[in-house]
């Protein structure tokens, strides 16, 4: 489906989301933030996708957080990445390559997203430095 926007592949043009850049493989594993299982809380600092990942010195500041979405069998994701054009965190579900990726949500700071798995809390956005702070309680 065609947004017109940042929000899938045939969006902005300039920019790929965070879930098609994970299943092509565009992302280095340094760069990604995976969270296999919700028994914790999580504080985690990512990254604009403007940032290149391959320059040193990036190792300690993830581009993209994912978590399995344990509803649709555990094969999806869900990948949670900074939009560096509007300064939003967005989150999409992603399956595979070919398969399909879905739009779920972009958050501003202080917004939260809840799942019946987990709440995903903005609690900042720094524009200069391009990173969102982001705050993972399992449920």
């Amino acid at each position: 489906m065609e947004y017109g926007d940042h929000t899938c592949i045939m969006g902005g043009g300039d920019i790929y989301s965070g879930a098609v850049r994970l299943i092509r493989d565009w992302i280095p594993s340094t760069a990604i933030k995976g969270i296999d299982s919700l028994d914790a809380a999580y504080d985690i600092d990512v990254r604009s996708l403007s940032s290149d990942p391959y320059v040193s010195g990036h190792g300690d500041q993830m581009t993209l957080l994912t978590a399995p979405d344990l509803d649709w069998g555990g094969s999806w994701k869900y990948v949670v990445w900074l939009d560096p054009e509007h300064q939003l965190v967005t989150v999409h579900k992603a399956a595979a390559l070919y398969v399909e990726t879905h739009f779920w949500v972009s958050l501003g700071p202080g917004n939260t997203f809840e799942t019946d798995q987990f709440t995903l809390e903005v609690v900042s956005i720094d524009a200069v430095a391009e990173k969102a702070s982001l705050h993972l309680v399992p449920k």
